[in-house]
């Protein structure tokens, strides 16, 4: 499976695979993939706020 196919299979959920601790740590949901295009959705939490 390509990386391209990995990523699609993550469509709608949360993506917990990332090696970067910064993007585990913003929790995202991959909304859609395709080749050279990746849309996240993120969820605004209180920590996030100044």
């Amino acid at each position: 499976m390509n990386i391209l196919e990995q990523l699609k299979s993550f469509v709608g959920k949360e993506f917990l695979e990332s090696q970067s601790p910064f993007m585990r740590w913003l929790n995202p949901i991959i909304k859609s993939t395709e080749k050279g295009h990746i849309e996240f959705e993120y969820t605004v939490r209180k920590e996030f706020m100044i």
